[in-house]
């Protein structure tokens, strides 16, 4: 059978290639074709992309050396043994298009839209990659910008839907504290410096906010002058509440801006998951009655959630 690898790179029709039109429609990278033992029988192969004419000697050397994942070349060697497996059959097959990682000659990682055309009256099997590197980045960048509050640069509340779904879907369910931060007296600031004092002060507390807390836990801006915090629940729960006062501790520290010091405070309001509540919307309104205490009490401290101050 002959094997060509093929770099793709406009195809709109997957079925009724000719040799001859192979190159014009796929873009093949390098025209050399070489003669590769395949074990049972010599075959012809296109040069692969990026690697020097005969770099390749099997097949099998091609996927173990290019593909980066176990699962990949276990999919990689099915599709060819079945790319063998209907000799004098005339119909023409394609297999499910599978989006791969593979290493070009330099070490260099390329992420490519897999499939296989097999013409098993010709028996011909044509391997297709498309390179969707870019594409791949464009999607990482836009969803990053969907996470993320463009004034803060942490997570937003889209950022907490998916965050929370991570931590409590599945087995592996831990205890979570969410924490309501609000800022005390934020307003003035805004009336008596202006809204771009106002934006450096929250880009300020929202850093200091994330160096307060461990790595494996969250913040995101949830709106305004609120922020919102998932934590894991340590064994010993007085080292939960010693990041609440570093939190308290941060906020209260002046904030030089443009030769001004801009000294403001924050609230917390906290509940545990899945002690006070399974469900976010619940635990949400609960951080946010305990918020209310705190508002109520002399602002510039944290309370945990209790029913009875419902």
């Amino acid at each position: 059978m002959l094997a060509l690898t093929c770099w793709l790179r406009d195809m709109r029709k997957k079925q009724g290639l000719t040799m001859r039109d192979l190159g014009k429609r796929l873009g093949v990278t390098h025209s050399y074709i070489q003669k590769v033992e395949t074990g049972e029988r010599r075959l012809d192969v296109v040069e692969y992309i990026w690697y020097p004419p005969g770099h390749f000697k099997t097949v099998s050397q091609l996927i173990e050396e290019t593909y980066i994942h176990e699962w990949q070349r276990e999919q990689a060697c099915k599709h060819w043994n079945k790319s063998k497996s209907r000799p004098g059959s005339t119909k023409v097959s394609v297999t499910p298009d599978i989006e791969l990682e593979i290493l070009d000659g330099d070490g260099n990682i390329h992420n490519v839209l897999y499939c296989c055309l097999i013409l098993h009256e010709q028996q011909l099997a044509i391997n297709l990659y498309k390179d969707i590197s870019n594409l791949k980045q464009d999607v990482k960048l836009l969803k990053e910008h969907a996470y993320l509050d463009p004034l803060t640069g942490i997570a937003n509340r889209r950022g907490l839907r998916e965050h929370w779904h991570k931590e409590t879907s599945g087995r592996n369910q831990t205890r979570l504290a969410l924490l309501m931060v609000d800022l005390d007296n934020f307003k003035p600031v805004n009336d008596t410096y202006g809204h771009l004092i106002g934006d450096e002060v929250l880009r300020t507390l929202a850093h200091r906010f994330k160096s307060a807390i461990r790595d494996s836990d969250f913040i995101c801006r949830f709106g305004g002058d609120e922020f919102c915090l998932l934590l894991t629940v340590p064994e010993r729960f007085e080292l939960l509440e010693d990041i609440c006062q570093r939190i308290i501790t941060t906020a209260s520290e002046p904030i030089a801006i443009l030769n001004r010091k801009i000294k403001i405070s924050a609230s917390i309001g906290g509940c545990i998951y899945p002690d006070h509540a399974a469900d976010k919307r619940k635990l949400l309104e609960h951080a946010d009655s305990a918020l209310y205490q705190v508002k109520k009490s002399g602002k510039a401290r944290w309370k945990w959630f209790s029913p009875n101050t419902i």
